[in-house]
């Protein structure tokens, strides 16, 4: 008996399948990156008097410690100030991350006060992402 197809064939429909399933996950994590900082930001329980906090508010995506998305916008500083928070966290052990942020260092103060500045967005994007990934996971099988 002769295969139709090559140990190579099989291998590269593998990797087709395994990148199809890295495009779902990053495009899920984008899309509640993108709720949560549409969230984060329409709050007004705080005045933003600088604008930096609340343009401190940003999502990025990695894998591992390679970025795959990042979406900060705003002032320079609030940029910034987002951009060296999440390289400061240890993400060497190979997996997805979705980084929900406020960078500007005085975030967690305004918090303290009683007002909401990401822990609301944090806390309810977190269901909606498990959701997500049942539903992924239910895709990948029935495939």
């Amino acid at each position: 008996m002769t295969p139709l197809f090559t140990m190579g064939e099989i291998r590269r429909e593998i990797e087709k399948a395994l990148s199809n399933v890295d495009k779902a996950i990053i495009e899920m994590l984008k899309n509640r990156g993108e709720d949560f900082v549409t969230e984060a930001r329409s709050q007004r329980t705080w005045k933003d008097r600088t604008t930096n906090l609340r343009s401190s508010i940003g999502f990025f995506i990695f894998y591992g410690d390679k970025m795959i998305e990042g979406n900060v916008e705003g002032t320079a500083e609030g940029q910034s100030e987002a951009r060296s928070t999440v390289a400061s966290i240890d993400k060497s052990d190979g997996t997805y991350y979705l980084f929900g942020i406020a960078g500007m260092e005085y975030a967690a103060a305004v918090e303290s006060k009683g007002y909401n500045v990401i822990t609301e967005q944090s806390i309810t994007i977190l269901p909606l992402i498990e959701g997500d990934m049942k539903k992924l996971e239910k895709m990948i099988k029935a495939a």
